[in-house]
């Protein structure tokens, strides 16, 4: 764990000045005209992609399920923004890196409900370029 403190005297810091803030929490206090922030990072959290899960499948079982390898801070499965259903993974957030390794390779391609669930360290989102359309834009120079 890494401690950070950053006196704030009417300067602003840019959250890309830190190079793993995916890790990090933070909290301030103020005491009469001055404040004070520090950053907390946790190196040793994993966050787990969890692939494959049945519509039916909880949170609470995927938290129960990875409990038994080591404390598990957080459990969130992805829903479609429109029609709320489960997209069919998680991810899962553990506290100590060895214990997700374990847990990783212990559960991966094993039999959760009625699916062999896919089961690896979870990777950081692609960056997108473009927006709609994009693919349209940079097929040429189209005057239509």
């Amino acid at each position: 764990m890494q401690i950070i403190y950053l006196p704030l005297q009417g300067y602003w810091f840019s959250a890309s000045a830190f190079s793993d803030l995916q890790n990090c929490s933070h909290f301030s206090f103020q005491s009469g005209v001055s404040v004070a922030t520090f950053l907390i990072f946790n190196n040793d959290v994993m966050n787990i992609y969890v692939g494959n899960l049945g519509q039916q499948t909880s949170e609470t079982q995927l938290r129960d399920l990875f409990t038994a390898y080591g404390e598990v801070d957080s459990v969130k499965i992805i829903t479609d923004h429109v029609t709320g259903r489960p997209r069919g993974f998680a991810f899962v957030e553990m506290a100590d890196k060895a214990n997700a390794e374990n847990a990783i390779q212990e559960l991966n391609n094993t039999k959760l409900d009625t699916q062999f669930i896919t089961v690896n360290e979870a990777r950081p989102k692609a960056t997108q370029s473009g927006g709609y359309g994009s693919s349209y834009r940079s097929s040429g120079n189209r005057r239509y």
